[in-house]
């Protein structure tokens, strides 16, 4: 941060909005909708942001979709659904308006991440993360958020290990580590492409799964898989250059 302070003080609504919306409100809609219905719902709904950019950009714009990212965005919805397999799964009302706050929250942390900013690409992590964890603990201490983390060992891969090693890797490499890597590639990419590349964490998810636990995806799952991939191929050519940021339209329209 050497000779950006300024810059972050002049972008901290960014960073404060990027805190509250990507991080604390997408982690805890999440988890609120997780605690009422099933898992794959709960991920399906948060992983609609990507329809929900491309259509807030139609609206925004007035410009319909070409006809590959239409092409694209019915591929990988498809797909999704049968990665996730949602076979006897739970709905609930409350459950589906938090879920509906999580695909908000992770749009949000698209849009926001990709528009355009000064300062370093660790920054708004850096920042962002800390008001979300804040943000969060507010929701814990008022009891919104039902929070339990005994510190007990537990089996990891078959073996006893304590507390600390499995919550060290959630905080190092799914958090930490996935946030900061995600930023650095939004302004490489664009918040369109980036959001339906994403989808590829159930794939991936798909694969440890069956490498760690031994859960061999189905057949239905495989082909999910090459929807999404087909999904996001056929995004990525309707344009060769990366996409611009929503908020780039909104500043050609005014």
């Amino acid at each position: 941060m050497r000779g950006h302070w300024s810059e972050l003080r002049a972008e901290w609504p960014r960073v404060l909005a990027f805190g509250l919306l990507a991080v604390a409100m997408a982690q805890g809609m999440y988890f609120g909708a997780v605690s009422r219905m099933s898992v794959g719902v709960a991920l399906l709904l948060e992983y609609m942001a990507p329809v929900a950019l491309v259509l807030l950009a139609w609206v925004r714009t007035r410009r319909a979709p070409s006809r590959l990212i239409l092409a694209g965005t019915a591929a990988a919805v498809a797909g999704l659904f049968c990665v996730l397999d949602l076979t006897g799964a739970r709905l609930d009302g409350l459950g589906v308006l938090f879920g509906m706050g999580a695909m908000v929250g992770a749009a949000s942390y698209f849009a926001i991440g990709s528009s355009p900013s000064r300062l370093p690409a660790l920054a708004l992590p850096a920042f962002g993360l800390p008001i979300g964890a804040v943000a969060l603990g507010l929701l814990i201490i008022f009891g919104a958020l039902p929070y339990s983390a005994p510190l007990v060992d537990v089996t990891l891969l078959g073996h006893q290990v304590p507390w600390w090693l499995p919550l060290s890797v959630v905080i190092v490499v799914a958090t930490a580590a996935a946030y900061a890597l995600g930023l650095a590639g939004l302004p490489l990419m664009g918040e369109r492409l980036s959001s339906f590349v994403s989808l590829s964490e159930v794939l991936f998810a798909a694969a440890v799964a069956a490498l760690v636990l031994g859960e061999i995806p189905t057949t239905m799952q495989l082909l999910g898989g090459v929807g999404i991939i087909v999904g996001v191929v056929l995004i990525r050519l309707d344009g060769m250059s990366p996409a611009p940021a929503l908020t780039d339209e909104l500043v050609a329209l005014d």
